[in-house]
């Protein structure tokens, strides 16, 4: 019987090798195809789809489907109808999550969790943006209900602003919870000067196509554009977790 078992594990291994293999050369002549037909072309990756002949394709952060020929590329999403899952938004959120990994919790603004941690959500922020500061009034009742809320810096009017001097003494204050809190009350602190992160969160937001603030990012990489309620994102964390 051990043998018996020993040989099909052998025979799966096997298998799974060889199905591997099989898909890697099929990915570098499609990468080829594409090469030829579009030379120079950023590729960020290449993957196969349960479409026979259809590819995902990722250049930068942008996500198309591209036939193994490159003759014809498909923008839009794709959906899995049979298991009612979106692919595409399941690819950009898998990207999105792996980008996050860029800035470490030492260098965000946290307001962690009351009790249980339960939760993750990370902010893109604006000081001078009346929904942020609406959706910062809405962090005690996200705590209370165990999700953490990570902060990055995204000055809209951009570097040397006054806005980008708010977030600058925001960082560089000796509490940056309330220093934050303050900031998005009244607008203005006292000016304050030191290393800040906020280059790199406003690299990372451009990476990620942020098109205004709020930009919150679930733990599993969803996207919410723009202000939304504790409540609505509390229902959309736990819907996460099933």
């Amino acid at each position: 019987m051990l043998t018996r078992i020993l040989l099909l594990l052998l025979l799966l291994s096997g298998q799974n090798l060889w199905a591997q293999t099989r898909d890697q050369a099929e990915i570098a002549q499609v990468k080829k195809n594409i090469q030829k037909i579009m030379p120079g072309l950023p590729i960020s990756s290449l993957k196969t789809t349960p479409v026979k002949n259809l590819y995902e394709l990722m250049v930068g952060d942008n996500i198309v489907y591209i036939t193994g020929d490159a003759k014809y590329y498909l923008a839009g999403k794709l959906f899995d109808v049979i298991n009612q899952v979106n692919l595409t938004d399941a690819a950009s959120n898998q990207l999105r999550k792996k980008q996050l990994k860029k800035v470490s919790k030492d260098e965000m603004i946290i307001f962690p969790a009351k009790g249980e941690h339960k939760y993750t959500m990370s902010v893109f922020t604006d000081t001078s943006c009346p929904f942020c500061a609406r959706l910062h009034k809405e962090v005690p009742e996200l705590n209370k209900n165990g999700v953490e809320v990570r902060y990055m810096l995204y000055p809209r009017a951009g570097v040397g602003s006054h806005a980008y001097q708010t977030m600058v003494s925001v960082w560089c204050s000796e509490n940056r919870q309330k220093a934050l809190t303050k900031a998005k009350e009244v607008g203005d602190l006292e000016n304050k000067t030191c290393d800040t992160p906020i280059a790199k969160h406003m690299a990372l937001a451009r990476e990620m196509g942020l098109s205004g603030t709020p930009m919150i990012v679930l733990e599993n990489g969803a996207l919410i554009n723009g202000y939304k309620p504790a409540k609505a994102i509390i229902r959309q964390l736990k819907s996460i977790k099933k």
